[in-house]
């Protein structure tokens, strides 16, 4: 794979207004170059302008200049919140659970992570990923998609050479989260105490105890 390129774009009136204010900006960029020690990252800041968030990002990706865009910012519920709306505008291709994957990881640290509205897409061969705007949450709803982020980057970028070693290390089944790790290094396969059960007699009984 090529040298990486990102750009990160901060989506705020504030910001936009005294860049000094940038917290979730610096701390999205400092958090790529950890994840892709090789990448390279650009960054711009953007009032919450419906219009003007578009353009960005429809330029960025119709120059094929980047791999990724990531926005940080207008992803709630204030009136000028539209970072969500002008990304779906742009997208070609929705990647919903991009999204969910944030959400989910989110919600385990605070239950306030149900007001984002965050959205993730694709125009042409950049994927775009809506994060907050606060920077522990970036760096945290980052975390919770790193591992997928390079292959989904291959799969846009055409990189037959690439998807196929991942795809072959999928295929070798390194999971292990079928195991339990012992005292001594030892590891086990993983039992249930409980017997097994066809589908429908398990949902028979749910509805049995849910109707009681």
């Amino acid at each position: 794979m090529s040298e990486l390129v990102f750009l990160v774009i901060t989506v705020s009136d504030t910001c936009a207004e005294n860049a000094a204010h940038d917290r979730s900006g610096p701390a999205l960029k400092e958090k790529l170059l950890e994840l892709f020690p090789a990448c390279r990252v650009e960054n711009v800041i953007c009032p919450d302008e419906h219009e003007k968030i578009e353009n960005i990002l429809t330029s960025g990706c119709d120059n094929s200049a980047y791999h990724a865009i990531f926005t940080t910012g207008g992803t709630g519920f204030a009136p000028r919140d539209v970072t969500p709306e002008a990304t779906r505008k742009v997208i070609e291709k929705e990647a919903p659970q991009l999204a969910q994957a944030m959400l989910i990881s989110s919600l385990a640290v605070t239950p306030m992570a149900s007001l984002s509205r965050a959205v993730c897409g694709v125009r042409k061969s950049t994927l775009i990923v809506n994060l907050p705007g606060s920077p522990k949450a970036v760096k945290e709803c980052l975390d919770a998609i790193s591992r997928v982020l390079p292959h989904a980057i291959s799969l846009l970028g055409n990189d037959s050479k690439t998807v196929a070693r991942d795809h072959k290390e999928i295929q070798k089944g390194r999971c292990d989260c079928s195991k339990n790790d012992l005292p001594g290094g030892k590891v086990s396969e993983r039992a249930s105490k409980y017997p097994m059960v066809e589908l429908q007699d398990a949902l028979e009984a749910v509805f049995r105890v849910a109707g009681s």
